[in-house]
């Protein structure tokens, strides 16, 4: 167990999101909001990934190096929580789990927190188009450092916890150079920037791991976009991303884009030169869910392909007892706009 502020651990149970980060193989901060999982008794952080968006775990499985940042108290209903950076080594074994025995109680909770994620299972043909929901890879996450700003106050110095010895950090930050980015990554900012006021930027640290934080993003001219405020000391120079999200207060309607860049510090500023647009969950209009679906429930068909495995059995019976605990008899009447 981990030895922390009650506060600290009050984040955990009642966050709804995380901004989870990995580094891609080009040590590249890959950044997207989570739903975690707090293991108290093991100490550890449990996220889980369907077949069909395998990103965060081929990063994982090059490189363990890992952060998970909660910054959005949207629905937490928690008055001032703290600001929490976790630094930590992750694994994520190659079996894909679709049985939910054990997990009966963290499955009511994903329903009652999200209740709108019970249209996949509502009928037949949910089902058939959203199999590959249920079919999921797990990564658990062992903190080497954990940061913590009460109130979440980044002008003040955080607070830290960090076990006896520490893993050998990842690798070095890259020497890439910045480079002016294309047109279409300033129009595709230009239109969706704007509806944020805030975002969580995300750099390769000192230590070889993830640095987040959340900060605000003013666009300079179609040059670069300044960050102001944030917990500027963890930054560093070098490759980065920037995400910006939201949500409702049943963790749907979400909306989600990331830009990939270069992070300088330049005229007592720190400037963030996008390269890159990744449009997320809510970013591709009404039909995106649609659109969503079709190619998850193809990107899952690879991944099974490439392994020469059959498609697994959701035990639909089992997931729906669970929704039916979570939310009674007639569980919930979907909305439109795409979950996670």
């Amino acid at each position: 167990m981990l030895s922390l502020p009650i506060d600290v651990t009050q984040v955990f149970a009642e966050f709804r999101t995380c901004e989870f980060t990995t580094l891609n193989r080009r040590h590249v901060p890959v950044t997207w909001p989570t739903l975690p999982f707090y293991d108290q008794a093991n100490g550890e952080f449990v996220i889980t990934t369907s077949i069909a968006l395998t990103d965060k775990v081929a990063n994982v499985r090059r490189n363990p190096c890992v952060a998970l940042l909660y910054s959005d108290p949207t629905a937490s209903a928690l008055n001032s929580p703290p600001m929490v950076l976790i630094e930590g080594r992750a694994t994520a074994p190659d079996e894909i789990l679709t049985s939910i025995r054990g997990s009966e109680e963290a499955l009511a909770q994903v329903f009652q927190r999200q209740p709108n994620s019970a249209i996949y299972s509502s009928n037949a043909l949910m089902r058939y188009f959203f199999d590959w929901y249920y079919m999921r890879l797990v990564m658990r996450i062992k903190p080497v450092r954990i940061r913590w700003w009460p109130g979440a106050d980044l002008s003040q110095p955080a607070q830290v916890w960090m076990p006896a010895t520490v893993p050998e950090s990842g690798p070095p930050p890259s020497d890439e150079l910045p480079t002016a980015a294309p047109g279409p990554v300033w129009d595709s900012i230009d239109r969706h920037l704007p509806r944020f006021s805030t975002g969580v930027v995300t750099c390769l640290g000192t230590s070889g791991y993830p640095a987040s934080t959340r900060c605000t993003p003013r666009r300079d001219g179609r040059v670069a976009i300044v960050l102001e405020g944030g917990a500027v000391d963890m930054l560093c120079a070098g490759p980065a991303s920037l995400l910006c999200h939201r949500h409702d207060h049943a963790l749907w309607n979400l909306y989600a884009l990331q830009l990939q860049g270069w992070l300088a510090y330049e005229d007592l500023a720190w400037r963030f030169y996008p390269r890159r647009f990744l449009p997320g969950q809510g970013a591709d209009g009404p039909l995106g869910l649609l659109k969503f679906a079709l190619r998850a429930r193809r990107n899952a068909a690879r991944y099974l392909a490439q392994r020469n495995l059959p498609r697994p059995t959701i035990p639909w019976d089992e997931i729906i007892a669970v929704k039916t605990r979570a939310l009674g008899p007639k569980g919930t009447q979907p909305r439109v706009g795409p979950g996670a």
